[in-house]
């Protein structure tokens, strides 16, 4: 219902920067447990809404004969982009940490300095994104 009341583009940048929202406080990371929770459940709904808009776009693009084999892509093309996400966020999260440790800090410090980093990094790197998709019309697929 959400796509097809905003459209794909338009629920894809919302999830974007609902996911750069979400990556920049998880990198403040608050005490409270409620806060918590709503840092995680906009990082979550974020996440949802761009992958449900990508899988519409991606459908879409092909015609109707096809569109099992773009389910397949779909599936396939996310699952790569979370393990190289996941592997290159732990590779920065090692390399800020070492950088931390190395500087003199104390382990707890190095990881908690390297966390934060990590999220207010990935939190620009998704918003330099979507913002580039905001103003490039091409590759929506039309949309």
């Amino acid at each position: 219902p959400v796509v097809r009341t905003l459209g794909r583009r338009s629920t894809s940048l919302l999830g974007g920067v609902m996911v750069a929202v979400g990556q920049f406080s998880i990198s403040l990371w608050p005490a409270e447990p409620v806060l918590m929770a709503a840092v995680l459940m906009v990082q979550g709904a974020g996440v949802g809404l761009f992958q449900v808009a990508y899988t519409d776009t991606v459908i879409a693009l092909l015609p109707r004969h096809d569109r099992g084999v773009a389910g397949s892509l779909t599936i396939l093309t996310r699952t790569i982009g979370i393990l190289v996400g996941a592997a290159a966020l732990t590779a920065a999260l090692h390399a800020f940490e070492f950088r931390g440790l190395a500087a003199g800090q104390w382990d707890r410090d190095a990881f908690l300095g390297a966390f934060q980093s990590v999220f207010r990094w990935s939190a620009l790197l998704f918003a330099a994104f979507f913002a580039f998709a905001s103003v490039r019309r091409r590759g929506w697929g039309g949309v």
